[in-house]
């Protein structure tokens, strides 16, 4: 059995912000431009610090959701991160700050969630494959962090 036909949200009836209801999902420009580009006039999207930001026009799912994922295998970084997702991202100089979180209704959350520190290597994974390896990477779990993690953000955001 494959990835494909093992994938727990095959049997999920919710609307989360997930491929049924394609809200703010984050990728590299590679990913964009690999899977998405072609469905633009389907998706509303947002440009920033070379990440691109879609989400489906008029709550629609995914474009490639049809009642399973049909690149399952090769989907994007925070879609195999999921229920993880990312959350702020800031670029200070080469410094890239990028947090991640849990907070979904997913009913198949705790089921699906992996551990901490492998989705810690897979929002690094993003960072690098979308700013390249010149930049210093600060990936921290918005869970443990915060009130700080807003706080760092307010002060760069006054010094730059």
């Amino acid at each position: 059995m494959n990835e494909y036909t093992e994938n727990r949200c095959n049997g999920c009836s919710t609307n989360q912000h997930c491929c049924r209801n394609l809200t703010s999902l984050r990728l590299t420009g590679s990913e964009y431009f690999d899977h998405f580009a072609d469905y633009r006039a389907a998706l509303i999207v947002r440009e920033t610090y070379g990440i691109y930001i879609i989400s489906a026009k008029k709550g629609q799912s995914c474009p490639y959701w049809d009642g399973a994922c049909r690149i399952y295998e090769k989907r994007p970084i925070e879609c195999r991160l999921y229920p993880y997702t990312i959350g702020n991202l800031w670029k200070w100089r080469r410094h890239v700050f990028i947090t991640f979180h849990s907070r979904t209704k997913c009913p198949f959350k705790e089921s699906l969630l992996i551990p901490q520190d492998k989705a810690e290597k897979m929002v690094a994974e993003f960072t690098e494959e979308a700013f390249g390896n010149g930049c210093m990477q600060h990936v921290y779990n918005e869970v443990l962090l915060p009130g700080l993690i807003s706080k760092i953000r307010g002060f760069f955001r006054r010094i730059a």
